[in-house]
């Protein structure tokens, strides 16, 4: 019986062992910040958003998917891979058009060990 059990036990450690992952190897992002305070800003005048980052992770980070939450913005973001302790930005630019306060968001989607996250940028459009 006791080799039987130690049998199970090995073939259970063989069939998991390739769906463990250390995520110390993943790409990762480490954002300056993922909020950005706009402040005031004048109606109808496009307002430039940067979202800087570098890859702390140990692998290649590949950005396949950058997503704004609507069609008031239009997001740009780097194509080639981010190689590890390098840093990039994702740009974006907000068109202003509507009067009042205003919370947007941009979806990013990566190969990153967290694989989406969500970047918010906000403020006051005035006359």
């Amino acid at each position: 019986m006791n080799i039987l059990q130690s049998s199970l036990v090995s073939l259970s450690l063989l069939i998991g062992a390739p769906f463990y992952s250390s995520s110390d190897s993943a790409a990762s992002f480490k954002w300056e910040s993922t909020t950005v305070d706009l402040g005031e800003i004048p109606h109808n005048i496009p307002a430039e958003i940067q979202f800087e980052f570098t890859n702390d992770g140990e692998e290649p980070l590949i950005i396949s998917n950058v997503r704004p939450s609507c069609g008031c913005t239009v997001a740009d973001f780097p194509r080639t891979p981010i190689a590890p302790g390098e840093s990039a930005l994702i740009k974006a630019e907000y068109n202003a058009k509507s009067l009042g306060q205003f919370q947007k968001s941009i979806t990013v989607q990566s190969n990153a060990e967290q694989a989406t996250q969500v970047l918010t940028f906000k403020g006051r459009v005035v006359e």
